[in-house]
């Protein structure tokens, strides 16, 4: 660390707003959705889930959540906690997958329970593109990678040169 120490990170209140809007779009503003891939010791993915939960209750009221999954370390651990979702009792419309690894998961859960496509998936960070082409997943909220490193080019340059750096 240093006084030329910096950082560029994702902007997650915005996506998680983007993720809440999504989720009201397509259900119409109404229905039950799952929320997985919970990880409250990461202050990104927090931050995530609560602009995501706060956005649903003033844009879209008739949206609830009625369940919540804590994220785990892998994508067969996500998988099997999806499995174990949709074979309960409680019936949702869509979920909300807050991680790379609870969206592929949940996306093989949904797909090995044939409802890929009919339960929506909404997703963060993912990279399998088929799934996203074929309607699997109905939708991922993806960081703006050129943009990020265009932003980092940019703070380093002005360091260089003496210049105060963005905030």
């Amino acid at each position: 660390s240093g006084p030329k120490l910096s950082y560029v990170l994702n902007d997650e209140e915005t996506g998680g707003r983007i993720a809440a809007r999504r989720i009201g779009s397509i259900l119409h503003g109404q229905g039950n959705i799952a929320i997985v891939g919970i990880q409250p010791e990461l202050k990104s993915n927090s931050i995530r889930e609560r602009v995501f939960e706060s956005t649903l209750v003033r844009e879209f009221p008739n949206i609830r959540v009625v369940a919540r999954k804590l994220g785990l370390s892998s994508v067969p651990q996500e998988q099997r906690s999806a499995e174990e979702l949709l074979s309960g009792a409680t019936s949702v419309d869509a979920i909300v997958a807050l991680s790379l690894a609870a969206t592929r998961g949940t996306y093989y859960a949904l797909t090995e329970f044939s409802k890929a496509g009919v339960i929506k998936l909404v997703g963060f960070d993912q990279d399998l593109i088929p799934p996203i082409r074929d309607g699997g997943i109905d939708s991922v909220v993806v960081q703006n990678t050129y943009e990020l490193g265009r932003a980092a080019m940019e703070t380093m340059n002005r360091q260089l040169h003496g210049l105060e750096s963005p905030a």
